[in-house]
């Protein structure tokens, strides 16, 4: 079965299964409500990489559950349930002969840009929120950057005609 990164359209289904299990389960105990995920949930939930696959889903949608007083779970919440597992870039051994030649200022724009662009994806484009995954100091740092980078955010297209 292919890993659940390469089957994206398969997620909303996924999530409702695994919230209605995540219910059932819930029901015994007399406290608990049961829950669902908003669609902005659904969205940043579909954006993410999910490298544990399934198990990593379940595990983020049942701390979402059991930490939320509401009874719809928001992105925000599901962002705060999910554990990151990124590999540090500074584990990799880098060797150089003395011929070789790189531009560093380049290399280290592509390496921004691509963080930028996945924080963006990730909080669909809630610039607060890309802000804090990038460890940025505030918003008008990350737009100094995206203005760098030459990152643009798709603005959503409102229909004039009522």
């Amino acid at each position: 079965m292919p890993a659940l990164r390469e089957r994206k359209q398969d997620i909303p289904e996924l999530v409702n299964q695994l919230i209605s299990q995540i219910n059932h389960v819930g029901a015994k105990h007399p406290h608990y409500k049961s829950k669902n995920i908003c669609e902005k949930g659904i969205e940043f939930i579909s954006n993410q990489a999910w490298p544990g696959n399934i198990r990593e889903l379940w595990s983020t949608l049942n701390r979402a559950c059991l930490w939320s007083d509401s009874d719809m779970i928001t992105a925000n919440e599901l962002a705060d349930a999910l554990l990151s597992s990124h590999k540090s870039q500074q584990d990799v051994d880098i060797s150089m002969s003395i011929h070789d030649k790189i531009d560093i200022v380049q290399l280290t724009d592509e390496i921004q840009k691509n963080y930028v662009k996945a924080a963006l994806k990730a909080s669909s484009n809630v610039k607060k929120q890309a802000t804090q995954m990038l460890g940025l100091k505030d918003h008008q740092t990350l737009t100094n950057w995206m203005k760098r980078l030459m990152i643009e955010i798709d603005k959503p297209e409102f229909n004039s005609e009522v």
